[in-house]
Order: C-alpha cells, then structure tokens, then sequence
C-alpha cells in the first residue's frame, strides 16, 4: 500500500512549472515586503507603465514621466531612464557595488556570482529591490501629483528604509565582519 503524501499530490496538480532565474533574487528574506512585491510585478512586466495605458486606451501619451523622451517601457523606466541610472548609480556607490553595469538581470547575477558573504550580498539584493519600489513609487508621484522627488532625498529614503528592515530582521548568525559591514553603510 503507497503511503499518502500532501508533498506528492501537490506536486501531481501543481504540475510542472519553470524555474525563474529571478525567484530568490525578489523574494529575498532581507527585502521590504512592499518592495518584494513591486520587484516581482516588474519583474514579471507587469506593472501598467504609461505605454501600456496609452496600449489599452487609458492614456494619451506613453512618454516616460520622469524623463519625457522616450517610451515609458518596463526596460525604459527601470534600465535606460537617465533618472532611474543616477538612481541606481547613488544606491550603489552607497553600497559600494563596482559593477558597470546598469541592467538589472545582469547586476544581480553579478551580485549573486560575487565573493561577498551571503549577508552582504542579500542587503545589496535589497536595496536593488528598494530602488526599484522607489522608482515605481516616484514615477506614480508624478502620474498623480506632478511632482518629481529628487533623487537625493529618494536615496536618503531607501537607506534609512533599509537600515531599518535590517535592524528588525538582521540575522543572529552574522560574523563581526558583516555585522561591521553592515554598520558601515
């Protein structure tokens, strides 16, 4: 007689699924929850970006809010926006990531491939999604009230927002040099 296993008959109708390369990179432990969220829609390219309201009638115009030259795309707004790299270049600088690139995809599986702990790597993975959730956030800003906030006090935001999550969930299991690390920033 076969023993019953919820495991198996989960498993049986969940059917096979595709494994995404970006699943532990959102869903980090370390992240904000509100930011995991965002990250995944726009991983996902689902958040509804000034092209795709232009696409299904909403909007008149699919420029790019924060910018205004180009279409306001998925890859546009978090990737290629002049706003969003200087956004992203500030975070980095403050985490001290080297890395040239801008792309997201391309800067995370650099992060993740890096010789940095676990811990450092996870806190930088979270100020990346924190990026993207404030992007997001001020492009909405200026959607609904036509105000732009300025990048300076946006990073202020992500690393006072980042700290705090840390603080609340910071590992007991860290080493004095990432615990150091950690008080650095």
């Amino acid at each position: 007689m076969h023993s019953y296993s919820v495991k198996k008959v989960y498993e049986k109708l969940k059917g096979e699924q595709e494994r995404v390369l970006w699943g532990k990179i959102v869903w980090n432990r370390l992240s904000i929850p509100k930011n995991r969220f965002i990250h995944w829609l726009a991983a996902l390219g689902k958040l509804q970006t000034a092209e795709k309201l232009k696409h299904i009638g909403v909007s008149a115009n699919d420029l790019c809010l924060l910018c205004g030259s180009y279409a306001e795309t998925h890859q546009h707004l978090f990737f290629n926006c002049k706003f969003s790299s200087e956004f992203m270049q500030g975070i980095k600088l403050w985490l001290g990531v080297k890395a040239r690139t801008l792309e997201l995809h391309q800067l995370c599986r650099g992060i993740r491939r890096g010789s940095r702990t676990k811990f450092q790597k996870q806190v930088i993975l979270a100020g990346i999604a924190a990026v993207i959730y404030y992007i997001w956030r001020v492009r909405n800003g200026c959607y609904w009230n036509h105000k732009v906030e300025s990048i300076s006090s946006s990073i202020k935001r992500i690393q006072a927002d980042v700290k705090l999550r840390l603080a609340a969930v910071l590992p007991n299991n860290i080493t004095n040099r990432d615990k150091q690390w950690f008080l650095s920033l």
